[in-house]
């Protein structure tokens, strides 16, 4: 978390936007996110990079198929992972706008891609 916040590189967007990264309990995972994504785009000269390539962070249940989700056998449980699958995509439309305030000089949206921010929440 600190690592984030005092980045030199991205360390400014977090208080430059603190009304995206207010104090929640979301406010640790939207700034690791963020920074995830800025390191992840980086490709091979992130200091992070062995670490993004020995990990499979596997999948959230937010994007299981029908099938799986049907397996379950309990509508509440669904009805929340639903739930959980709209504020998720909600989230990133906040954060693409946000990563398209520092585009091109700091995101490049080609790569910071929907897929990326999946990865990067799961690893979170």
């Amino acid at each position: 978390m600190e690592r984030a916040l005092n980045s030199k590189e991205i360390g400014h967007i977090f208080s430059e936007n603190e009304y995206f990264f207010k104090n929640t309990e979301d406010r640790d995972y939207l700034v690791l996110l963020v920074f995830l994504i800025f390191e992840h785009q980086k490709g091979k000269i992130s200091f992070w990079y062995p670490y993004f390539n020995a990990i499979e962070p596997g999948e959230l249940p937010t994007h299981w198929e029908k099938k799986l989700l049907d397996a379950l056998e309990d509508p509440e449980l669904v009805s929340n992972i639903k739930s959980n699958r709209e504020e998720f995509d909600s989230d990133w439309i906040l954060v693409r706008r946000l990563l398209s305030i520092y585009s091109p000089e700091l995101f490049n949206l080609d790569v910071c891609t929907y897929d990326i921010y999946k990865r990067c929440a799961t690893i979170i």
